[in-house]
């Protein structure tokens, strides 16, 4: 049941975790496993443990953070930033 009381449907619950319904009805029903993307997105809602109970490895949180300031670049951002990156990468290799 709901915060409200009552109980949801499928349909509702597709909406509320942001995935169409008829692709939430596979992954209920045990036909499909859902993308990375989609775990993601039912773990954003329903917590970490989503991954547990799908055996998958839970992503790194400072991955995650690296991610969500990339999605926020511009492209010459992005380019810039995978350039520092790589470029750090190389220093870091020739130093150890």
């Amino acid at each position: 049941m709901s915060e409200s009381g009552r109980h949801r449907t499928v349909s509702e619950f597709a909406v509320w975790l942001d995935i169409p319904r008829s692709l939430l009805s596979r992954y209920l029903n045990g036909q499909r496993q859902p993308s990375r993307e989609n775990v993601g997105k039912i773990a954003a809602r329903l917590g970490p443990e989503v991954y547990d109970l799908l055996g998958l490895q839970r992503p790194d949180p400072n991955i995650q953070r690296l991610l969500r300031a990339y999605d926020e670049l511009d492209e010459e951002g992005k380019e810039d930033l995978l350039q520092y990156a790589e470029q750090f990468t190389q220093r870091r290799s020739a130093k150890g």
